[in-house]
C-alpha cells in the first residue's frame, strides 16, 4: 500500500472515529437534559411565595406559580377540579393534595380584562392556559409531605398545655400552624366527637374526655377556623359564623408523651 494509500485510509478513519465521537457526544447531552429534567421533577419547583410546615407534618404552598410559560415571566395558578390541585402538589415536589384545603385570591382586574392562569395537569406538568373568568388564582394550598412520618412529633402549638391530676392534659386554646399562609388558626369543634379525639391525637395525647369541652366565639366573625379529622390532621376550613373554636378540652395521657417534647426540645 502507497503512502497516499495509506494517508487516505487515515483520514477515512479519523473523519469516522471523529463522527462517532459527535454522534455519542450528542447522545450524552440529551441524556444528560433529561436526567436534568427529572432531577427537577424528583426536586420540586421552588416558584412560590411562601412555603410552611404545618402541625400535623403537611405543607401549605403561598400563591405557586409557573414560570416564563410565554417568555414574559411567570404566571398564577388556577385549578378546575382537584385533579388540577394534585397536580400542583407534584410540581411541588410534595405528596398527594389535601382536600377542602385550598383557597384563592379574587381577580381583581377590570370587567374588559380576563386574568390569564396556568392550569397544571394531574401529573404536575403545564396542561392549559386559563383565561376563563370562572378560575381565580389560587392564592394557598395544603400537600402531603413526600416523607409520610413527617408528623412523628406531637404538636405544642396550644397557649399551655397542662398536666392534670388524674394523669389527663388540658389543652388550652390549641391552633393550627399556618394553613393559610397568614399564621396559626385556631381549631373549630366540628361536628362529631371524632374530630375532637382528632385533636388530642395531634397533640400526641389519647382519646378525647367526653363533657370537657369548652367553647369560645371570636369578635371578628368570618374568619377560617380549622377542623381536624379522626387521624389527627387537617380536615377542612369552618367559619367561625358557623362553628365554634375550642377553648380547652381534655385529653387522656399517653405514655412516653412528655419524655418526646422533652426530647425535642
Amino acid at each position: 500500500m502507497s503512502d497516499s494509500s495509506e494517508g487516505v485510509l487515515v483520514k477515512k478513519l479519523m473523519i469516522g472515529i471523529f463522527a462517532l465521537g459527535s454522534i455519542c457526544s450528542h447522545a450524552m447531552t440529551e441524556f444528560e437534559l433529561s436526567l436534568s429534567e427529572s432531577e427537577v421533577l424528583l426536586q420540586g419547583s421552588k416558584n412560590y411565595e411562601a412555603q410552611y410546615v404545618n402541625d400535623d407534618g403537611s405543607i401549605t404552598f403561598v400563591r405557586p406559580k409557573f414560570a416564563n410559560p410565554e417568555g414574559t415571566g411567570s404566571l398564577r395558578l388556577s385549578a378546575e377540579n382537584e385533579s388540577n390541585l394534585a397536580g400542583i402538589c407534584k410540581l411541588f415536589g410534595a405528596g398527594s393534595y389535601v382536600s377542602n384545603s385550598v383557597t384563592f385570591d379574587n381577580f381583581e382586574g377590570s370587567s374588559t380584562v380576563v386574568p390569564r392562569h396556568v392550569r397544571i395537569s394531574s401529573i404536575g406538568t403545564f396542561e392549559t392556559f386559563d383565561t376563563s373568568k370562572h378560575y381565580d388564582p389560587v392564592r394557598t394550598l395544603i400537600c402531603m409531605s413526600p416523607e409520610p412520618t413527617s408528623q412523628l412529633v406531637p404538636s405544642d402549638n396550644a397557649e399551655k398545655i397542662l398536666t392534670n391530676n388524674d394523669g389527663s392534659i388540658t389543652i388550652v386554646r390549641p391552633k393550627f400552624s399556618n394553613p393559610d399562609g397568614i399564621g396559626g388558626s385556631r381549631l373549630s369543634v366540628g361536628e362529631k366527637v371524632s374530630n375532637l379525639d382528632g385533636i388530642c391525637k395531634l397533640f400526641g395525647a389519647g382519646s378525647y374526655v367526653p363533657n370537657s369541652l369548652t367553647i369560645e366565639s371570636l369578635t371578628i366573625t368570618g374568619n377560617r377556623l380549622v377542623r381536624i379529622s379522626s387521624n389527627g390532621t387537617f380536615e377542612r376550613f369552618d367559619r367561625n359564623n358557623d362553628y365554634k373554636q375550642v377553648r380547652t378540652l381534655i385529653c387522656r395521657q399517653k405514655l412516653l408523651i412528655h419524655a418526646l417534647r422533652a426530647f425535642t426540645k
